[in-house]
């Protein structure tokens, strides 16, 4: 099988929308990352994502949606929810809730709950509107590499292993959503993401952080190494340029990644990653940001990379 990448037409959308469907797999641009797309009513189809990515399959997906109308369908809405949704939906956000019978245990790492994200990409937008039925898209890339922000970075993972890669660009946000567990009266926090803690809070009220300690995972990103280049990670406090040099004096061959824009950052962050792969670069020495808005989830991407260094 050779992997096509196709340019963002309507014609390119019925046909992955008709590849989906017919229970195929296909990735496609979203505003964080590149998904990897299938009917998240099909097992089979669900069975498919797994072995494509070599994920674990308790390792829960995400069902993504084009509008927020449909979500009462698939999961049951509580009050702290309906915040959530009528504020940061559509966009960089999920939220779990407890599921309804019409989602299959495959597709929430057997979890009576699941993870629903409203797009707002309007390519993303449009494909599943033309399927007419929920898609899973966990990251377009093989499990625990660096997620896909360009077409290109899906091609290096999964050339030969999926039909089409909808390409809708470089992505806008480059990391992925944040995740809210809103089953209760509180809002919380499984996964820092594309939307701040702060500007969560401002709506739902003080937001819990879970702390993963083992057992079922309730959100990608939580039980296993992720978003990790073959290079070796390591990091520094925000301009700590003592550290900095001692790390720049431990590896001859090394890239230094600092002083960028938060929002810069976040964009570019999985593509420095890769890019220093190519490079043959042995270790990155990453700059973590300011411990705010989408500094929070820049910084988990970077220790969740460093795991195990």
């Amino acid at each position: 099988m050779n992997t096509k990448i196709l340019q963002n037409n309507s014609e390119n959308i019925k046909l992955v929308a008709s590849t989906i469907k017919k229970g195929g797999i296909a990735a496609f641009f979203t505003e964080t990352v590149y998904g990897l797309g299938a009917n998240a009513l099909n097992t089979d189809a669900i069975k498919k994502i797994y072995q494509i990515k070599g994920r674990p399959s308790d390792n829960p997906l995400i069902i993504h949606l084009d509008c927020v109308s449909k979500i009462k369908k698939y999961a049951h809405v509580t009050d702290i929810a309906k915040k959530v949704i009528d504020n940061f939906m559509p966009g960089a956000v999920t939220i779990v809730l407890n599921k309804k019978d019409i989602i299959p245990l495959e597709a929430t790492g057997g979890l009576d709950s699941v993870a629903i994200r409203v797009v707002k990409s309007s390519l993303a937008k449009e494909l599943i509107y033309e399927c007419g039925m929920p898609i899973c898209a966990p990251s377009a890339n093989t499990s625990t590499r660096p997620s896909p922000t360009q077409a290109q970075h899906v091609l290096d993972d999964l050339n030969g292993k999926i039909e089409y890669i909808l390409d809708g660009g470089s992505c806008e946000i480059g990391l992925e959503s944040s995740v809210l567990d809103c089953r209760g009266e509180r809002v919380v926090l499984l996964r820092h993401g594309g939307v701040g803690i702060e500007e969560i809070e401002k709506i739902a009220g003080k937001v819990a952080e879970y702390k993963f300690d083992g057992g079922a995972a309730l959100s990608p990103g939580q039980k296993y190494k992720h978003y990790s280049p073959k290079a070796k990670i390591v990091y520094f406090e925000h301009g700590d340029n003592k550290k900095l040099e001692e790390l720049k004096k431990s590896s001859i061959n090394h890239k230094v990644v600092m002083g960028l824009d938060a929002d810069d950052y976040a964009r570019q962050l999985f593509s420095i990653f890769r890019d220093a792969d190519k490079d043959g670069i042995d270790v990155i020495i990453c700059e973590l940001a300011i411990e705010k808005g989408i500094g929070k989830a820049i910084n988990n991407r970077i220790k969740k990379a460093a795991y195990g260094n």
